[in-house]
């Protein structure tokens, strides 16, 4: 866990603890042992009230707290890839167009087709090839698009 997060999980665990507390316990009790008498003697221990200053923060500031510091954390861990590897992928994604176009066009799915796809999302992003296959997928669930082989097609 990262440490600002960890913080922010911290600071709303003493929240909700302090909460459960004043609302369905009062204040804890402390046990003091007698050792003349021997016996358990219970006595309330005195828990001030927050001041002002040091209130609790509301849901929605923790809320806010914990979006900051998601941001933070995605702007860290963010890569920028080089040029080349966008180019390339790129590149894989508008042959794996190419192949599907050229599959509805034709109104045929070939193994042919299906080991250039396969090639084409291999140098893809997921994004990239979630898009490739909604373009794949429906036009042969709609019948635009026939098998002429057995299998399935990827």
């Amino acid at each position: 866990m990262t440490r600002p997060i960890f913080i922010v999980g911290v600071a709303a665990a003493v929240v909700g603890a302090f909460a459960l507390g004043t609302r369905f316990g009062g204040a804890p009790e402390r046990v003091v042992v007698d050792h003349e008498v021997r016996r358990a003697v219970t006595t309330p221990v005195v828990v001030a009230a927050p001041s002002a200053a040091s209130a609790a923060p509301t849901p929605d500031q923790i809320r806010a707290i914990v979006r900051e510091e998601l941001a933070a954390a995605r702007d860290e861990h963010a890569v920028v890839e080089a040029p080349a590897v966008v180019e390339a992928r790129q590149q894989s994604a508008d042959r794996g167009h190419a192949v599907i176009a050229h599959a509805i066009t034709t109104g045929v799915w070939s193994e042919q087709d299906r080991d250039s796809l396969r090639q084409a999302v291999a140098g893809v992003d997921r994004e990239q090839a979630d898009r490739l296959l909604s373009e794949l997928f429906p036009a042969l669930n709609d019948g635009r698009v026939k098998l002429d082989y057995r299998g399935g097609p990827l």
